[in-house]
């Protein structure tokens, strides 16, 4: 049985097709993915820069630092 070169190629190109299709779902998909976590991690920042820390709580802080040393998970500290 023979067989024409053009059946052969549709099934190549169908192949192509469908790798280029599945190529920007995964994009789309990781695109989404990716601006969904900077929307969460936007809005935390926006609720954390509106609250923020009491200048009490700041400077208590910063002089436990000093008497005490400061606190090994803190990686924010100047002190450490």
């Amino acid at each position: 049985m023979k067989y024409n070169r053009s059946n052969q190629r549709n099934g190549v190109t169908l192949l192509m097709v469908m790798t280029v299709l599945v190529l920007f779902l995964l994009m789309g998909t990781t695109f989404m993915i990716v601006t969904n976590n900077f929307l969460k991690s936007a809005r935390q920042r926006s609720k954390f820069r509106l609250k923020g820390d009491d200048a009490q709580v700041l400077v208590e802080r910063a002089l436990y630092d000093i008497i005490r040393g400061p606190d090994l998970n803190n990686i924010m500290s100047p002190l450490r």
